[in-house]
């Protein structure tokens, strides 16, 4: 908050709203925010210091990091040995929902696309087996997947892409299964006008294993656990607190890259969370045009403006 003429919102606190777009300012109605958010340097609940970025509440304290958590926790309902499969799992939601999962004491199997993320993720503890679903060592991602399962199938399957990994999952799932639908973006950009074509989107082959398999899939939608944000940001605050969790930002400087930066999330060039960097004006001549960061941690900045 830069202005307020509203007694509840000071100048400095962060507050969390759907308003705006990408863009560098914003008038936001006090009626239309959904709840403040505190400063990184606050005391939080029970929690002493909060050494996270501002950017982490757009990201694993904001939408992303909510949705993992009610997606998982909630929808998945993991109990402890359970094997969750996640498909994207280099990515914002996906590394989450794989930390969770480790906290609960699950085996965590993760596909992405890249040796790089796959090593990444290994080396890390984000998951127990990554998979390169791009080329699998020259095997079928369902082979790859029954391997990394000991053959006994997932227990869990958090799904962020769909396609190919969600009927290579079908093919893959423990009894009583429970597959948590989160978003299909490998479908996203089919052509709906092409009927009948392969460009069409398609629901998976083999559906009927969630018969055979007395399996369940279901879809969720995180504004419908408002009630609960407050415990998940202090369940996921507490996990970075204590070094169990880690997030990773994918930084672009400058509102002018919001498209090549918003093309990150479909060529899978990204590591982590995109987050587009609105530069103040009196640090615009140090901006560098189009440069993107990778690491793992940032500390407090400013001019974060929006999210991708």
């Amino acid at each position: 908050v830069i202005a307020s003429n509203n007694d509840t919102y000071a100048i400095g606190q962060m507050v969390k709203c759907d308003n705006g777009g990408v863009q560098t300012y914003v008038t936001i109605p006090a009626n239309e925010t959904k709840f403040l958010l505190p400063l990184p340097s606050s005391n939080h609940g029970n929690h002493v210091k909060v050494n996270i970025s501002d950017s982490a509440y757009l990201g694993v304290l904001g939408t992303t990091g909510l949705t993992a958590y009610f997606g998982f926790l909630r929808v998945g309902l993991p109990q402890r040995g359970d094997t969750v499969l996640i498909s994207g799992a280099a990515g914002a939601t996906g590394s989450v929902v794989a930390q969770i999962a480790k906290i609960m004491g699950c085996k965590v199997v993760g596909t992405a696309g890249s040796d790089t993320k796959c090593r990444w993720l290994e080396e890390n503890g984000i998951v127990d087996v990554a998979i390169n679903y791009r080329h699998a060592r020259g095997k079928s991602l369902s082979r790859s997947i029954r391997e990394a399962t000991a053959r006994k199938g997932a227990n869990i399957v958090f799904d962020n892409v769909g396609g190919p990994f969600l009927e290579a999952a079908l093919s893959n799932l423990a009894r009583g299964a429970r597959i948590v639908l989160c978003g299909a973006i490998s479908q996203y950009n089919s052509d709906g006008a092409e009927l009948f074509t392969d460009a069409q989107v398609k629901g998976p082959r083999n559906y009927m294993n969630l018969l055979v398999k007395r399996a369940s899939m279901k879809g969720f939608v995180v504004f419908d656990y408002r009630e609960g944000y407050g415990r998940a940001i202090s369940d996921l605050t507490r996990w970075i607190q204590e070094g169990r969790l880690k997030y990773s930002e994918h930084v672009v400087e400058g509102i002018e890259n919001f498209h090549s930066a918003l093309m990150t999330l479909f060529d899978g060039s990204n590591m982590g969370k995109v987050v587009l960097r609105v530069v103040d004006e009196g640090e615009a001549e140090l901006a560098t045009s189009g440069v993107s960061k990778s690491r793992k941690a940032r500390t407090p900045g400013k001019a974060i403006k929006s999210k991708l």
